[in-house]
């Protein structure tokens, strides 16, 4: 007997592990490198780490998070790089710095160079350089010094990239603030390092403050991985044409399968906007010159003396309501008698609060009963006193203009999501206008909702109640551009001043409201959990379809 056999063709299958390691490695993949973590205030590779993996699950889940805080990091990269440029393009008249004379030999050593600037775990090892006069125009954003003999900076002609406009926005620069009490005789300086914000970078760009750090620097700091995009691009176009090839083929995609292929756009999208952006970068650059310094101490300050202001205010709205509690009681009970109302607090100009807490520090005035907050605005206040004195010297500004300017322009966290700044929340004022990013969300769950839709008469459902809940969700994700005009909708009615919406203003409906919202909210949560989950126990039951292989063969040209 024969036992021999010829040329045969492989098995036209695939199980149901291949369906999953297939979608779930090229998901994986895809939000790995298109996610671009900011820098965070005190960066290690575990924290970085973690970081990463937690924007990844946010990516899985909610997506629109990422692509809404992608959207303004790019808005905010164009608008810091085109003020930098237009700073960087008035007259050199304009642009001479007067620097305001130093005691020591070191700080006029300092003049001639650029503002000192290192990057943690040895990423930048530059030392600080001497430039001479030019008249070029270069790109990498380097910073021009005159001759040692004068008392000026001059800027060059300069042009931001997008790279550096990006560096600079996901906390590329920051400072080290010193909050140790000045009256103390240690000499250890108790620094805590705080990022520098985009409007931040501007006010300190003005100054002459921004290091030199050109955009080959940055992406040389930059982990882009080549080899991951590389199997990321394989990745995506094997599986694009499996998913085109099954239907040529009209064979049944999975549901997660559909799922894929949505998130597989959506961190395109991701991508494309986060094209410029510097990947994986751990520290920022770290502002070392004294002016800068006593920049990042006023902006503390001013971060300070505000939080004190809505501490007390809100010491004051306690204090008012138990007034008013106490004088019904005693009007019940006949006691006309009664003490003046609490009186509610009045925010210290912050020039004026430098001087008083200044003045503090030198021993001229003595507060009668200091608080931690108090301490801290004293033992920042000598820096803060020294920036005004940079202020009033090289902008010309005036106490004036100081203190109606917002000068909280560092921050803590790494603010790689923005979710709040958009849609806001019941107890703050931002995010309740119509805007570009809230209609990015509105396009976003059209699609995302729309290609999730596309599935209505897919055979991979195991049950017929798991295919009306795929529906449902998919349909409450369509309709999120109504729940969000409803939002919209609500807020203009709060802040109208027609006598029809005066109950709303009042407050008179919030207690049924409120709940409606909350109620939107977990629906979506819900929605968009349950697309991912019945995506994921789908494949207990496929049809047989499902585990047929795409017959390349037909779609080659062939003579028959």
């Amino acid at each position: 007997m024969d036992d021999k056999q010829g040329w045969t063709a492989g098995p036209q299958l695939r199980g149901t592990f291949n369906i999953l390691w297939t979608c779930i490695s090229t998901l994986a993949l895809c939000v790995w490198t298109a996610v671009h973590p900011n820098i965070l205030c005190t960066s290690s590779r575990c924290r970085a780490f973690v970081t990463r993996l937690g924007m990844m699950l946010v990516a899985i889940v909610f997506p629109e998070i990422i692509i809404s805080a992608a959207w303004r990091q790019l808005k905010s990269s164009q608008m810091l790089r085109a003020e930098m440029n237009s700073l960087c393009l008035k007259q050199p008249k304009e642009n001479q710095i007067q620097r305001p004379d130093r005691e020591t030999a070191e700080n006029r050593r300092r003049q001639t160079v650029l503002p000192a600037f290192d990057f943690e775990d040895g990423l930048i090892t530059s030392q600080p350089r001497v430039f001479q006069p030019s008249g070029t125009n270069l790109r990498d954003n380097q910073l021009h010094i005159i001759p040692e003999q004068h008392e000026t900076m001059v800027r060059a002609p300069l042009e931001w990239t997008p790279e550096q406009a990006f560096f600079a926005v996901m906390g590329g620069f920051a400072i080290e603030v010193d909050f140790s009490n000045p009256q103390t005789q240690t000499n250890t300086p108790r620094l805590e390092r705080r990022l520098v914000t985009t409007e931040g970078v501007i006010q300190l760009a003005k100054l002459g403050l921004i290091p030199s750090i050109s955009t080959s620097e940055i992406q040389e700091r930059s982990k882009a991985d080549v080899i991951a995009k590389i199997l990321v691009l394989a990745q995506i176009t094997w599986f694009g044409m499996q998913v085109v090839g099954r239907l040529a083929g009209k064979l049944p995609l999975t549901l997660l399968e559909v799922h894929t292929a949505v998130h597989v756009v959506c961190t395109i999208g991701i991508y494309l906007l986060w094209l410029k952006k510097p990947y994986d970068v751990l520290s920022s650059a770290v502002l070392k010159d004294p002016d800068a310094k006593d920049m990042g101490a006023l902006f503390s300050f001013s971060k300070a003396l505000t939080e004190t202001h809505h501490l007390a205010y809100t010491q004051f709205q306690s204090a008012r309501v138990a007034y008013w509690n106490d004088r019904a009681v005693r009007a019940a009970n006949s006691l006309l008698d009664h003490d003046p109302p609490p009186t509610p607090p009045v925010k210290e100009a912050l020039t004026a609060a430098v001087s008083r807490c200044s003045a503090t520090t030198s021993g001229q005035f003595v507060p009668a009963r200091v608080t931690s907050k108090d301490q801290l605005l004293t033992n920042l206040a000598p820096g803060a006193q020294r920036a005004l004195e940079i202020l009033r010297t090289r902008e010309g500004l005036s106490d004036q203009d100081v203190d109606s300017q917002n000068w909280d322009l560092l921050r803590e966290k790494s603010e790689n999501f923005a979710i709040r700044e958009v849609w806001g929340g019941w107890s703050t004022d931002v995010g309740h206008e119509m805007s570009a990013e809230k209609g990015l969300h509105f396009l976003f769950n059209l699609l995302y909702g729309g290609g999730h839709l596309a599935a209505w008469a897919s055979s991979s459902f195991p049950t017929s109640t798991e295919k009306w809940l795929w529906r449902y969700s998919a349909i409450i994700l369509v309709l999120m551009p109504l729940w969000g005009c409803l939002w919209i909708g609500w807020w203009k009615a709060v802040s109208s001043k027609w006598k029809i919406f005066y109950p709303v203003g009042n407050g008179d409906f919030d207690i049924a409201v409120a709940p409606f919202f909350i109620l939107l909210i977990l629906a979506y949560a819900l929605g968009r959990s349950f697309l991912l989950f019945e995506s994921l126990i789908s494949l207990r039951g496929l049809p047989k379809g499902a585990f047929a292989t795409v017959n390349w063969s037909e779609y080659l040209p062939h003579i028959s």
